[in-house]
């Protein structure tokens, strides 16, 4: 875990790369957030919600329509079907971004967490009480690394 010092940015006011560099990257991708700090960015803002094996996966929709080429609501698919889909947004990007996955938290963490700070919107489309115990795993795995 970086120590206190890193948890604000040096400058203020802060860049924070609202779902990475969504306006040249497919939004909430690992593309988007290297993306982002190439560009500058002071940290990352990214929205995280629940598969429905649990596991914290990071999209801002309820939905996959909009952003891959899934339909449904993302809490009603396990982790290895949301893995399967491609998050490139084609209908935005072409083929340029083809093969983009749904990271989940724990591998936003694992690509950035000790180079910046990470903003995270958990979203509400899920229950409460699973979120919270889904948020201290994920902050416990990183936390010890």
């Amino acid at each position: 875990m970086l120590p206190a010092a890193h948890l604000y940015p040096a400058r203020l006011p802060a860049v924070i790369a609202h779902r990475g560099a969504s306006a040249d990257a497919p939004e909430n991708t690992l593309s988007a957030f290297a993306l982002a700090l190439e560009q500058g960015a002071d940290g990352l803002e990214l929205d995280v919600t629940l598969s429905a094996d649990g596991v914290p996966v990071v999209i801002h929709d309820d939905t996959l329509d909009r952003t891959t080429d899934g339909r449904g609501r993302v809490a009603r698919h396990t982790l290895a079907e949301l893995k399967g889909l491609d998050a490139g947004y084609a209908a935005r990007f072409g083929s340029k971004f083809a093969g983009q996955r749904l990271p989940t938290l724990d591998e936003v963490f694992a690509a950035f967490g000790q180079r910046t700070i990470i903003n995270v919107e958990w979203l509400c489309y899920i229950n409460p009480i699973n979120r919270r115990a889904a948020a201290r795993r994920s902050i416990a795995r990183y936390a010890t690394r």
